[in-house]
């Protein structure tokens, strides 16, 4: 999917937000809420979710929160 794509565009470039020691946890969860998940999930009421999409957005999440 394409969405997973650039989202994971934006992950990357929050590299130095992920590596910041001074940025508590929430924090950190809060970026992900705000920057990220939007691009991932735009346009998304749009969408017919397969089973194999809904596996990736999955993956796609816990491999995020996994950093």
């Amino acid at each position: 999917m394409r969405r997973i794509a650039l989202a994971s565009s934006v992950m990357s470039s929050l590299q130095q937000v992920w590596k910041d020691r001074h940025l508590s946890l929430p924090t950190k969860i809060r970026v992900y809420e705000m920057l990220v998940l939007p691009v991932l999930l735009y346009a998304c009421e749009t969408w017919t979710i397969l089973a194999a999409d809904e596996r990736r957005l999955e993956a796609f999440h816990m491999k995020c929160h996994a950093k």
